[in-house]
């Protein structure tokens, strides 16, 4: 038998040399740059930069960090010479210390001369009480001499306050003018009028407790406490039907001030009040005209 070789590859060659390499379709695409390793050969492994590109790296770094340095210090040096006083500002701030204990001076002998005056003052009226009162006796020796008759500069009797809790309606036979009222006016074409919120004290400008059945009480801060108002009623409700329209539309109703309130509303009638001219429970404020009927009594 004859040995056979295995057929070749298709594209092959065989070459005797064992230096030469065939390339064939997957390998790598060849460089004519790079060298040629044999099979089998390991690869040096190459650092990324060389020791060139490093000490040039180290070089600007160093630059970098000495400039960094140098502006810092330069900063600081700029800041220590602005914090530093001048020679004038020192000069300043001596004239402004010897100007303040001047007047810490002055003062102390101003308060020193008011002491003094201040004790002579009270020594002057001291001796004028004394002086008053060895006159008083004798005075008062001469009047009854002459009878008790009562001087012309006896205080008068002081003006009873108002008690809004005990003034009733009235109407005033003259008309009110102004100057009785404070300068309040004595009428408002239109005005807004509301109940006063249940459930919230309120007490009179007396200190009386409020009254809620109360017909009569009304809250205002336009008019002075014990003024009589005639209340009319305006139509235009907007929560009520007809029927409640007709009934409530023009009635009129006699109230008195009894303590000054605001509010967002004009006027604050009691419940009983409120029900007589308006649908309690249903309107909220109603319109009403004003007419000043009769002024605090005195």
């Amino acid at each position: 038998m004859t040995n056979r070789r295995p057929p070749a590859a298709r594209g092959s060659r065989e070459y005797a040399n064992s230096q030469i390499r065939v390339i064939g379709a997957d390998n790598p695409p060849f460089r004519a740059s790079s060298r040629l390793r044999l099979p089998g050969e390991r690869r040096r492994p190459r650092l990324p930069f060389s020791f060139r590109q490093l000490a040039a790296g180290l070089l600007v770094l160093a630059a970098v960090a000495g400039a960094a340095v140098g502006i810092y210090f330069g900063v600081v040096a700029l800041i220590e010479t602005d914090d530093a006083p001048t020679a004038a500002d020192a000069a300043d701030l001596q004239s402004a210390g010897e100007a303040s204990a001047a007047e810490a001076e002055a003062d102390d002998a101003q308060a020193a001369e008011s002491e003094s005056g201040g004790e002579a003052e009270s020594a002057a009226a001291a001796q004028q009480e004394e002086q008053e009162d060895q006159e008083q006796p004798a005075a008062s020796q001469e009047d009854a001499a002459a009878g008790g008759a009562p001087g012309a500069s006896e205080p008068l009797p002081a003006r009873p306050a108002v008690e809004p809790a005990q003034v009733g309606p009235t109407v005033s036979e003259t008309p009110v003018s102004p100057a009785e009222i404070g300068g309040a006016p004595v009428s408002a074409p239109r005005l807004t009028a509301e109940p006063v919120p249940a459930g919230i004290p309120r007490m009179l400008a007396d200190g009386a407790d409020y009254d809620p059945a109360d017909a009569t009480a009304a809250f205002s801060a336009i008019w002075p406490v014990g003024t009589t108002l005639r209340l009319t009623r305006l139509g235009g409700g907007t929560l009520l039907n007809a029927a409640q329209e007709a009934e409530v539309a023009g009635s009129q109703l006699l109230v008195v001030v009894r303590g000054a309130e605001e509010s967002n509303s004009d006027l604050q009638l009691s419940a009983a009040a409120f029900s007589r001219i308006a649908v309690y429970g249903v309107e909220r404020v109603i319109a009403v005209q004003v007419e000043v009927t009769a002024a605090p009594p005195r």
